[in-house]
């Protein structure tokens, strides 16, 4: 079990003084790039598996249980 009283993010957020003063809002901006339809294109399935699997780890050598 961690203990509060010693842990590191405790006592930084302990330590840290709050500012009273606001910020001042800035509205976010879209930036267009062109069309999506257009953009999204480049999309395919690929042989290439995510982060789930070591580097280039083809699509068949993938092992279900």
């Amino acid at each position: 079990m961690v203990n509060l009283e010693q842990s590191v993010l405790f006592n930084l957020k302990r330590t840290q003084k709050m500012s009273s003063a606001k910020k001042e809002y800035t509205m976010p901006a879209l930036t267009i790039y062109g069309n999506l339809e257009v953009l999204t294109q480049g999309g395919k399935d690929g042989e290439q598996l995510d982060a789930s699997f070591p580097v280039n780890t083809p699509k068949g050598k993938l092992t279900f249980s």
